[in-house]
């Protein structure tokens, strides 16, 4: 039982590491309003810039399509266009 409780303290430890980095990344996104590239698990791919993030959404503006708001749990990959 002592490995168990190692691994589940080890697992909630890595969960908040990876939410601290997802937030910088996406906060660091945001604050320049920075084009980006988003591909939907469904391989449907989105451009614009993204305005803004909650815990369960992007809100990215485009210019075809005005605002679109985009849950995370259908999101694939972000890449931020270069160039």
């Amino acid at each position: 039982m002592s490995i168990w409780k190692t691994q589940k303290k080890s697992t909630k430890v890595s969960t908040a590491l990876e939410e601290h980095s997802e937030r910088i990344f996406l906060d660091c996104l945001a604050a320049n309003q920075s084009p980006i590239t988003i591909f939907l698990i469904g391989g449907i791919r989105l451009e614009g810039n993204l305005m803004g993030s909650d815990e369960f959404t992007i809100l990215i503006s485009t210019q075809n399509k005005g605002e679109q708001m985009i849950y995370k749990h259908s999101i694939a990959t972000i890449c931020n266009k270069i160039g």
